[in-house]
C-alpha cells in the first residue's frame, strides 16, 4: 500500500499557539474490506463511528474548538481504530495553514527511534519530537544530544529521561538546540514524529515534522530525486543506529562516509538532480524540501521519507484522494523494467523516466487525477517503489502571501489592475484608488501611457483615497492596455471606483500572489445580441506563455481561432490583452506557465454611447470549491441566474428554493440556474467549482438597475473574524452573511451581538442569510462568530448615485469584480434585497 495499513493508530495533534479559531481535521479512510472506524479525542468528549466498504475512501471531518487544543508538551491524541486493515491521510487545517499527516498504524510500530531536527525556518524555532503510546502501559527512555527541559527538570546531553506512559498518553520534548540523533528506548511499541516549530510569539504558527520509522524498519538502499524549487538545494539527512558506511551519489558525484551510531549526515541535493544512497548497515533516509519561491507562490518546507528497497513491491492499490487537486505518483523502477509497469491495466507510455545515475534504476512522476475510486499499479514479478504526493485544493504547502486571510479584499503588496475599454469618451477618466494598510506602508501607483508615478504613506489601519484623473486619450480602446499597477512596502487591501463619465464601476483588485495558471471563462447572456463576448488576461512581472482553447471562433491579433483551436500568446511583463467574440465564449479554458490574472464578461458595440462593459474577475482552478450559499438580488418580477462551471467530470446537486435538482458536467462546461426573486440557492458539487452570480437587471418605479456579475464564496473561504473598513466615499455599506443557522446569535460587529436583523433560512441547508448596515464612518470594523466559520460579502453604496439616474435610468455596475469573497456592489437599493 502507498501509506501503511492496520487497525489502529495513535495520532499527536501539533501544539496550537494563539489560535481562537476551531481547527479542522480530515479523516480519509480507505478500507480493504467492510468495516467501522471510530475516532475518538477525550480532551473534546468526541466519539466517532462510520462505516466504510471494501474499497472506498470516506472523510470524516471533525472540528475542534482551539481551547481543546494542545498548548504545550502534553497531549492527548487522536485514537483511531477499525475492525480490519485500513490506510489513513490526516489533513490539518489551522486557520489558513494546512498540514498533512499519514500515520503509521500501532501494528508496525516500534520500541527504538533516532530523531531528526532539520534547520528550522528561523533561529528561534523549536527542535522537537513527540512520542505517542498505545493501549498498554510503558515505559520510556529518551537519550537527548541537547539540552532539554521537561516537566520542570533540565537534561543535558549525556544524561537521560526516564518516563512512565499511560495507556494512549502523548508527550513532547523541545530544545532551542538541534536534537538529532537523540535515542528513544522503549518496552512497548511507540510512535515517534520528529521536526521543529514556531516560537509561540509567531503568527501564523508552523509545524513541519514526520512520522519516523522504528530501527527495525530501516533499510541499506534508497534512490530519489530533487523536490527542489528551481535555484534551491534541498537536503537528504541520513541516520545511523551503530558504526555504519555509506556510499551516495548525487547526480554524477559519489561519495563516502563512515557514520557513528546515533551519528546524522547531511547530503545536498541541487535541483533537478537525482540521488543513490547504500549503506552496509540499515540507516533512515529523510528527504527535506527547503522551501522558497516560484514566481508569487511560497512552497513551505517540509519533510517526507524515503522508501528503501526492502519496502518495494510488484503490486500497490492505491486510493485516489478526491480531496486533493492531484493525486501524483513517484515511481522508482529498475531501468529494464519500466515498460512492465502498468496503471489500472494500462502500461504508462506518456511519461518521463529519468535514470539514476550509478544505478539500474530510473524514476518517474505520474499524475492519476483525483477521481475518487482505488487504483492498482503492478509490475508483474518486479518489485518497484512508491510514494503519493498530493496537491489539495486550497494549496497546503502551496501558500501565497495573503496577510491573515480575514480582510475584506485579499491583501498583498502587489496588484496588477486592467483598465476596462473607453469607446468615444471625450471627458478625463477619474480613478480613486481606496488603499487600507496593515502596517504602516508606502504605496506607490504607476500608469506608464500617462507617465503617472505617485507616492502616497499609509498609517496602519488607516483607509486613504488616491485620486488619480486620466486625460481619455491615454485610455486603453481596444485589445491591448496598459494596466495600473501597484506596489506596497506590506500588505494593503484595494478598491478602485473609476468614474467614466456619468457611469461609475468598481474593481476589488486581487494582489498577484494569489492568482493562478489556470481558468475557465464565463461570458453571459449580454444586454444585446450585439454585445461583444470578451476576456482580458493580465500578467505580472515575469515574461509569460498563454494557451487559450476557445469555445466560439475569435479574430485575435489579425488571426481566426475556430473551436478546436488553440492561441498561444507570449507576455511581456505587465501586458494585458483582451479577446472577443460575438459568441458565447463560456468555458474556454486558459493555462500559463506563470500566474495570471483573468476577467471575462462582455461589452457594448464602440457604436454604443454610452459605453457599458459587465464583468468579473475569475477564480483560478485551484480556488474553486465544493458548497456555495447566496440568495436572490433579483429585481422584482425577475429571475437572475448562477452559472457553476466545471473543470473535470462533476455531479452538481442544487436547491432553489424548495426545488432540488443534480447535473452532471464535463470538463469545461457551464450549467445555468436560475434564481426568481426572495428566493435562496444552496450548491454543492463532488469536484470545486467556479460559481457566478449574474444579475439580470429591471426596473423599480422610475429606476433602472443594470446588469452584474459577482462571485459567490464558497464554505472554504469562509472564516470565524473579518477585519472590515467602512468605506467613506460610499454612502452605505452593507454585509451579507452567510451562517449557520444554530450560530446566528454568535455573530458579533465590533463586539456588540447583532439582534435586529433579520435571517432568511436557507432550505435543505443547516446555514441562514441576513444582511447588515454597517454605515460609513471612516474606521476599521471587527465582525466575528468564536469558533463557528461564516461567509460575507460587502455591498457598498456610492454618495453621489451617479449611476441612479431619475427620468433617464438609472445604473448600478458589478464591473471587473476580482474573484474575493468581498465584492463592492456599486448603488444597489437595500429595498431589493428585502428578505
Amino acid at each position: 500500500m502507498p501509506a501503511p495499513a492496520g487497525e489502529q493508530f495513535v495520532i499527536p495533534i501539533p501544539a496550537i499557539h494563539k489560535e481562537k479559531r476551531p481547527v479542522k481535521f480530515e479523516f480519509q479512510v480507505t478500507a480493504q474490506e467492510p468495516t467501522t472506524v471510530t475516532i475518538i479525542y477525550e480532551p473534546a468528549k468526541i466519539k466517532k463511528e462510520v462505516t466504510v466498504e471494501k474499497g472506498q475512501t470516506t472523510t470524516i471531518t471533525i472540528m475542534i474548538p482551539s481551547e481543546k487544543m494542545p498548548k504545550d508538551t502534553g497531549a492527548a491524541p487522536f485514537i483511531i481504530t477499525s475492525q480490519s486493515p485500513i490506510t489513513l491521510t490526516v489533513i490539518i487545517h489551522i486557520g489558513s495553514r494546512v498540514e498533512t499527516i499519514e500515520p503509521v498504524p500501532s501494528q508496525q510500530q516500534g520500541v527504538e527511534y533516532y530523531v531528526l531536527t532539520p534547520p528550522g525556518k528561523s533561529d528561534d524555532d523549536d527542535k522537537e519530537f513527540s512520542i505517542g503510546n498505545f493501549q498498554k502501559p510503558n515505559n520510556v527512555v529518551i537519550y537527548p544530544t541537547a539540552t532539554v527541559v521537561f516537566q520542570g527538570q533540565t537534561y543535558k546531553p549525556g544524561n537521560k529521561i526516564a518516563i512512565s506512559l499511560k495507556p494512549f498518553e502523548v508527550i513532547r520534548v523541545k530544545s532551542k538546540d538541534n536534537l538529532s540523533g537523540t535515542r528513544i528506548l522503549a518496552t512497548n511499541p511507540i510512535t515517534v514524529s520528529s521536526g521543529y516549530s514556531s516560537p509561540e510569539t509567531v503568527t501564523p504558527s508552523y509545524h513541519i515534522s514526520t512520522a519516523l520509522y522504528p530501527v527495525t524498519q530501516w533499510g541499506k538502499e534508497f534512490f530519489f530525486r530533487s523536490l527542489a524549487v528551481p535555484g534551491n538545494t534541498d537536503m537528504v539527512f541520513v541516520v545511523a543506529s551503530r558504526p555504519t558506511n555509506i556510499q551516495f551519489q548525487v547526480g554524477d558525484h559519489k561519495q563516502s562516509q563512515t557514520l557513528k551510531a546515533g551519528e546524522v549526515t547531511q547530503i545536498g541535493i541541487p535541483e533537478l538532480t537525482t540521488v543513490f544512497i547504500r549503506a552496509d548497515q540499515p540507516v533512515q533516509a529523510t528527504y527535506y524540501g527547503t522551501g522558497g519561491k516560484i514566481e508569487d507562490t511560497l512552497y513551505e518546507y517540509f519533510m517526507l521519507n524515503i522508501p528503501h528497497t526492502g519496502l518495494f513491491a510488484s503490486k500497490y492499490r492505491v486510493p485516489s484522494n478526491p480531496i486533493s487537486e492531484r493525486n501524483r505518483a513517484v515511481l522508482i523502477v529498475k531501468t529494464s523494467a519500466v515498460s512492465l509497469i502498468t496503471f489500472d491495466g494500462k502500461s504508462l507510455s506518456n511519461i518521463e523516466w529519468k535514470p539514476i545515475p550509478g544505478t539500474e534504476y530510473s524514476i518517474a512522476i505520474y499524475d492519476f487525477g483525483n477521481k475518487p475510486t482505488m487504483h492498482l499499479v503492478e509490475a508483474p514479478a518486479m518489485p518497484f517503489g512508491l510514494l503519493i504526493i498530493r496537491y489539495p485544493q486550497q494549496p497546503a504547502i502551496v501558500q501565497p502571501g495573503t496577510g491573515d486571510g480575514n480582510m475584506p479584499a485579499p491583501a498583498g503588496e502587489q496588484f496588477v489592475i486592467p483598465i476596462p475599454a473607453i469607446h468615444k469618451e471625450k471627458s478625463p477618466v477619474k480613478f480613486e484608488f481606496l488603499v487600507t494598510a496593515q502596517e504602516p506602508t508606502t504605496v506607490t501607483i504607476i500608469y506608464e501611457p500617462a507617465k503617472i508615478k505617485k507616492e502616497v504613506t499609509v498609517e496602519k489601519g488607516q483607509t486613504t483615497t488616491i485620486t488619480i484623473i486620466i486625460p481619455s486619450e491615454k485610455l486603453p480602446k481596444d485589445t491591448g492596455a496598459a494596466p495600473f499597477i501597484i506596489t506596497s512596502q506590506s500588505p494593503i487591501t484595494l478598491t478602485v471606483i473609476i468614474h467614466i463619465g456619468s457611469r461609475v464601476e468598481n474593481i476589488e483588485p486581487v494582489p498577484s500572489q494569489q492568482h493562478g495558471v489556470e481558468y475557465y471563462v464565463l461570458t453571459p447572456p449580454g444586454k444585446s445580441d450585439d454585445d461583444d463576448k470578451e476576456f482580458l488576461i493580465g500578467n505580472f512581472q515575469k515574461p509569460n506563455n498563454v494557451v487559450i482553447y476557445p469555445t466560439a471562433t475569435v479574430v485575435f491579433q489579425g488571426q481566426t481561432y475556430k473551436p478546436g483551436n488553440k492561441i498561444t500568446i507570449s507576455l511581456k511583463p505587465f501586458e494585458v490583452i483582451r479577446v472577443k467574440s460575438k459568441d458565447n465564449l463560456s468555458g474556454t479554458r486558459i493555462l500559463a506557465t506563470n500566474p495570471i490574472t483573468v476577467f471575462s464578461g462582455y461589452s457594448s458595440p464602440e457604436t454604443v454611447t454610452p459605453s457599458y462593459q459587465i464583468s468579473t474577475a475569475l477564480y483560478p482552478v485551484t480556488q474553486w470549491g465544493k458548497e456555495f450559499f447566496f440568495r436572490s438580488l433579483a429585481v422584482p418580477g425577475n429571475t437572475d441566474m448562477v452559472f457553476v462551471v466545471a473543470s473535470r467530470p462533476t455531479n452538481i446537486q442544487f436547491q432553489v428554493g424548495d426545488h432540488k435538482q443534480s447535473q452532471t458536467l464535463k470538463a469545461g462546461e457551464v450549467t445555468q440556474i436560475g434564481i426568481p426573486e426572495l428566493t435562496t440557492v444552496f450548491i454543492r458539487a463532488d469536484q470545486p467549482v467556479q460559481a457566478t452570480y449574474y444579475g439580470t437587471a429591471g426596473k423599480i418605479e422610475d429606476t433602472l438597475y443594470e446588469y452584474f456579475m459577482l462571485n459567490i464564496p464558497h464554505t472554504g473561504l469562509f472564516s470565524t473574524k473579518y477585519r472590515v473598513p467602512s468605506n467613506p466615499i460610499s454612502e452605505r455599506n452593507r454585509a451579507i452573511l452567510i451562517v449557520k443557522t444554530s450560530a446566528v446569535s454568535l455573530i458579533t460587529f465590533d463586539g456588540k451581538s447583532l439582534s435586529n436583523i433579520e435571517w432568511k433560512p436557507i432550505p435543505g441547508t443547516e446555514y441562514s442569510i441576513a444582511i447588515y448596515d454597517f454605515g460609513n464612518k471612516p474606521t476599521m470594523h471587527l465582525l466575528e462568530a468564536p469558533a463557528m466559520p461564516f461567509g460575507l460579502v460587502i455591498i457598498r453604496y456610492p454618495q453621489q448615485p451617479a449611476i441612479v439616474q431619475p427620468g433617464t435610468g438609472g445604473k448600478f455596475i458589478f464591473s471587473m469584480m476580482p474573484f474575493s469573497m468581498f465584492n463592492n456592489i456599486s448603488s444597489l437599493p437595500f429595498s431589493i434585497l428585502r428578505t
